[in-house]
């Protein structure tokens, strides 16, 4: 087994799950002419197969690149585009494979083993440089914009331009960075510091609640855990008529930026300097999730 990394100075390699040790190394930047965004490199790699997909930004059309996961070959490059804070994702849409990812003013829509384009539809004032499209169903596409707020597109069998069309646009979702979970048809996001719940089939506002405060969400099991830029987690029921939240914790005294992760029964968080995990247990032993471990000190907040 093996992970991959992609740094925040765009050195993407690839480790030995068991040991740490270093299988294969490339660097965006010197090797490939890549421009980081201001803050560094953030997205996600994606694993489709036997390759590795990650944003580059590289020159001779690199926007996005697809690498042997074993080797670190370079397999294929598609489009020209700006990076900025985005990651792609793989899925089913009209029950084919495809790979989808946001440009600066454009949704692309590749195929993921070949890096063949497949269409591109242009988004009327761009979409946020966070903005990572969710598949919705078998040809619904969720994305957040620019100047139109979240919107939802549906997309036909043989989609053209003139193929996909805007099913709701919510233009009071505006100011987030966060991808919006789906529970049980219930949209849950930000807008500004509110934490908000949405209708998915008709974007209507369910509830808005100033609680937990400005932070960063994923949806579990029919929960939301939310780490918040004060440094605490929050577990709360994912639902639609209210915010109810089951228990909360405080993990860092310092700013956090980034959503938490979970694994096996486990929340994993961090913010500029730390790294924790959290357990959840169940609720007959316990009313309050319990810090198992924190990494005091890394140098994650090296990057300026």
């Amino acid at each position: 087994k093996q992970v991959y990394c992609l740094s925040p100075f765009g050195v993407l390699f690839s480790l030995e799950h068991n040991t740490g040790e270093v299988k294969w190394e490339i660097d965006l930047a010197s090797q490939f002419q890549a421009i980081p965004p201001n803050w560094g490199f953030t997205t996600s790699p994606v694993l489709f197969e036997n390759n590795i997909i990650v944003l580059a930004g590289i020159e001779d059309n690199g926007f996005v690149i697809a690498l042997e996961k074993l080797t670190g070959e370079i397999k294929w490059k598609a489009e020209q585009d700006k990076v900025e804070y985005r990651s792609p994702t793989t899925g089913k849409l009209n029950n084919s494979d495809v790979l989808l990812t946001a440009g600066t003013e454009l949704l692309y829509c590749l195929d993921p083993k070949t890096g063949q384009t497949k269409w591109k539809y242009p988004i009327e004032g761009g979409l946020t440089n966070t903005a990572m499209p969710v598949l919705v169903k078998e040809n619904w596409i969720l994305l957040q914009t620019q100047q139109q707020g979240l919107i939802l597109l549906e997309v036909n069998q043989d989609p053209m331009q003139s193929d996909i069309k805007i099913v709701w646009k919510n233009k009071k979702i505006k100011n987030t960075e966060r991808l919006p979970p789906i529970q049980d048809g219930h949209i849950y996001c930000y807008s500004g510091r509110f934490l908000t719940c949405l209708s998915l089939m008709d974007d209507q506002t369910k509830w808005k609640s100033r609680a937990p405060g400005d932070g960063f969400l994923i949806g579990v099991d029919r929960h939301l855990i939310i780490l918040t830029k004060r440094g605490k987690i929050h577990l709360a029921k994912a639902d639609s008529s209210q915010y109810q939240e089951k228990s909360t914790i405080q993990i860092f005294k310092d700013l956090a930026w980034t959503h938490p992760s979970f694994y096996r029964g486990q929340i994993y968080a961090r913010n500029y300097g730390q790294i924790a995990y959290i357990d959840i247990v169940d609720e007959s032993k316990s009313t309050n999730v319990q810090a198992k471990a924190k990494i005091q000190k890394t140098t994650m907040g090296r990057f300026s």
